[in-house]
């Protein structure tokens, strides 16, 4: 994806794949952080911000964050390209239909 933008020379967006990994608790996101940080290869360049539970990659190109699903209304901002979600059972189903399935429609990015 992110060869496919540069190459296309769709630069204007920053950064140009943003991914979100969503699990309906803070403590169930911050397993998922920690797997996150143990699997990224040293050639991505990855600068993690523990305190924000944010990974950026290939010189900020790339920016994977850890949301959880405790707070809704927190499943705001920028729309990521992509939105992984682990333990979706866990999750009441207004979570997908009203905070995180509107985000992947944010013009310009792909919402997968």
């Amino acid at each position: 994806m992110l060869k496919a933008r540069k190459a296309a020379n769709i630069t204007n967006l920053h950064p140009l794949v943003h991914v979100w990994l969503t699990s309906p608790t803070f403590g169930l996101g911050r397993q998922a952080w920690r797997d996150l940080i143990g699997t990224v290869p040293k050639g991505l360049s990855p600068k993690p911000n523990k305190s924000h539970l944010i990974l950026e990659c290939c010189d900020g190109d790339v920016v994977i964050e850890i949301k959880s699903a405790d707070n809704p209304d927190g499943l705001v901002g920028a729309g990521p390209d992509i939105i992984g979600v682990s333990e979706p059972a866990q999750m009441h189903e207004s979570v997908w239909n009203m905070a995180l399935r509107p985000r992947l429609s944010t013009p310009g990015r792909l919402g997968m």
